[in-house]
């Protein structure tokens, strides 16, 4: 199979990146950077045998991040052992600031810390393209989720912000930053906290957030131990006009937050898809979350499961 294959849709070339081997690693490398230029895609998990990112194939991209001038697309997801570190972050921060069209940066699973994630969120400051940045699974703290907070206050096209599985704590330091930016920013539409180890403090912070930002449509909090604090968050979500989409599994909230929820259901919130699965919740509280649906006339999907 060659390990190189690009398919034309409406005249845009994706390129999908399979396993090369060491034998032939630069001279296919050699191949896709004559590629590059044309290039609107750039995905290195791809369906079908993903590339394995070893030492030369990190290296290449690294170098040559920049040849890619007409990407709108890039994901690159970390393997095992074989992960960009910030090197890789400040390479595709430069290609941000190269590219004119460059729209979903999808950059999972790596060794980037926050001195990486400072270097994109500079290349963000002023860019005008990209919508979607994804940075699930790093090593990202509170220092890089104040660097992205600083960002939000000047980025007028971000819409979605990811950092799931990176740690973030503290009222005014990492989901603190991030909460009070997004007081003021309103083109964010979609920020996924999930698995950030949100603490009390960082919760405090979020809710105060949902009091002021009229404009956020999507919350995920996944696996943050929100507990009874959930009856707080609920209850700043019933003056939100646009959260569309909430995602709390697994945060532990129990029959007290199922019917915290059901409250907020029951004030016709304009909510249309809520994730209450691995929660705890029981017969009582799965029977008054029900019971609630009949009040709400926006709520499409309810998952609970567990």
């Amino acid at each position: 199979m060659n390990p190189i294959k690009t398919v034309d849709y409406n005249s845009k070339v994706t390129c999908i990146l399979n396993n090369l081997n060491e034998e032939n690693v630069f001279t296919k490398f050699n191949k896709l950077l004559k590629l590059a230029p044309k290039m609107t895609e750039l995905d290195t998990q791809g369906k079908e045998n993903p590339l394995v990112l070893n030492s030369a194939n990190i290296k290449f991209l690294t170098n040559n991040f920049s040849a890619f001038t007409k990407l709108e697309s890039l994901t690159i997801h970390g393997k095992y052992d074989q992960k960009f570190d910030d090197e890789g972050a400040q390479a595709v921060a430069q290609l941000i600031r190269k590219t004119k069209c460059l729209s979903v940066v999808n950059f999972n699973h790596h060794n980037v810390t926050s001195k990486g994630v400072a270097r994109i969120a500079k290349a963000l400051y002023k860019n005008k393209t990209v919508e979607e940045l994804r940075l699930k699974d790093n090593k990202i703290d509170g220092d890089g989720a104040n660097s992205l907070a600083e960002m939000l206050y000047k980025n007028k096209k971000l819409s979605l912000l990811s950092l799931s599985g990176n740690t973030l704590v503290g009222p005014s330091y990492g989901t603190g930053a991030l909460a009070e930016a997004c007081k003021v920013n309103k083109i964010l539409k979609r920020l996924d906290l999930s698995r950030c180890e949100i603490d009390n403090d960082g919760v405090d912070a979020i809710i105060s957030m949902l009091e002021e930002n009229r404009t956020l449509e999507g919350l995920c909090l996944i696996d943050n131990p929100l507990r009874d604090r959930i009856v707080d968050l609920v209850e700043a979500l019933k003056t939100h006009p646009s959260m569309k989409d909430l995602n709390i599994n697994a945060c532990d909230i129990g029959n007290k937050g199922a019917k915290a929820v059901a409250e907020l259901i029951e004030t016709d919130s304009p909510l249309e898809t809520l994730y209450l699965n691995v929660n705890g919740i029981g017969n009582n509280g799965a029977k008054r979350l029900a019971k609630s649906l009949s009040y709400n006339s926006h709520l499409k999907a309810l998952h609970l499961n567990g």
